[in-house]
Parts: structure tokens; sequence; C-alpha cells
């Protein structure tokens, strides 16, 4: 099987990407707002399709959120 070489995201490059501080990567984590990290040794480290994926669902929370406040609002 081929093995796949993607670059993992670490505490301070998932930051870089989130545009926040690592700080605030640590408190969404705690607060169990993000998917949680698999660990090399004590090295969290995430997969980026796991990070799209849970931001895509984000989106889609929002625009459903949208969308129902337009539809009550138009009543």
């Amino acid at each position: 099987l081929p093995m796949h070489h993607e670059k993992l995201f670490t505490r301070k490059t998932l930051a870089d990407t989130l545009g926040v501080t690592p700080a605030e990567v640590d408190r969404l984590r705690r607060l169990s707002e993000m998917p949680q990290p698999f660990f090399i040794g004590r090295l969290p480290r995430w997969r980026p399709e796991t990070i799209n994926e849970w931001l895509a669902e984000k989106e889609k929370e929002r625009i459903d959120e949208d969308s129902e406040r337009t539809s009550v609002a138009a009543k």
C-alpha cells in the first residue's frame, strides 16, 4: 500500500493556519470545540483533512444558522 506523506499540523502551524494564537488552539482543545489531536510521543498533531472537515462543518453550521435567521425574519 502506498503511504501518503502529508504534512501534519503542529500546535503552531495549526494556529497559523487558523489565524489564532497557539494559546487559542489550547483553549479550543480544552473546551473540545475542535478536533482532538493524536500524539506522536507527547507532541499533539492534527491531520490536515481532519481540520478541513471540521472547518467545512463549522461553515455549514454558520450558513444554516444564517438561513434560519433570514427565514424567521421574513415571517
